[in-house]
C-alpha cells in the first residue's frame, strides 16, 4: 500500500512539473548566410489567408517554406520593394519601374509575372508617395 502511494505521488509531482518549452513561442533566426540568394536585404514582409509568409528582398521575392527559405527570382533581377495581397489572395509586388503579381502552379512553385510587358512602353516610371501610386509617361 505504501509503495503504490508512493508511485502515485511521484507520478503527480511528475505531471505537474514544467515542460522545458512551456510559454515560448518557436523562433527561427534567419541569418543573412541562410538566404538562398547572396542579397540579404529584405523590404517588406507579408502573410497571406493561409500563412504562408512572403518576403520583399533585393534578389527577388522569398518566401517560407516550413523553415526553408525558397527564393523565387525576378527575371529582370530587380530588387523586390514592396508587397500586396488582393481580396481574392493574389500576392502582388512593386519592384524598380516595375510590378506584377506571383503565379502560382498546381506543383506548388511560382513565378512572378511583369505587368509592365502588357502596358508596354508608354510607362516610363512608376513612383508611390505615401499610399498613391503614380505613373508617368
Amino acid at each position: 500500500m505504501i509503495f503504490l502511494l508512493a508511485i502515485l505521488l511521484n507520478l503527480e509531482s511528475f505531471a505537474s512539473r514544467p515542460k522545458p518549452y512551456d510559454g515560448i513561442l518557436p523562433t527561427v533566426n534567419f541569418e543573412p548566410s541562410s538566404f538562398p540568394t547572396k542579397h540579404a536585404q529584405n523590404h517588406d514582409l507579408i502573410q497571406s489567408e493561409d500563412g504562408r509568409i512572403y518576403i520583399a528582398n533585393n534578389g527577388g521575392l522569398v518566401y517560407l517554406k516550413g523553415k526553408e527559405l525558397v527564393q523565387i527570382y525576378d527575371p529582370e533581377e530587380r530588387p523586390i520593394r514592396s508587397l500586396g495581397i488582393s481580396p481574392g489572395g493574389e500576392l502582388y509586388f512593386g519592384s524598380d519601374n516595375s510590378f506584377g503579381y506571383l503565379k502560382v502552379f498546381s506543383n506548388g512553385t511560382g513565378e512572378l509575372v511583369d505587368l509592365m510587358t502588357i502596358l508596354g512602353d508608354d510607362l516610363e516610371r512608376i513612383g508611390m508617395i505615401k499610399d498613391i501610386i503614380f505613373f508617368q509617361d
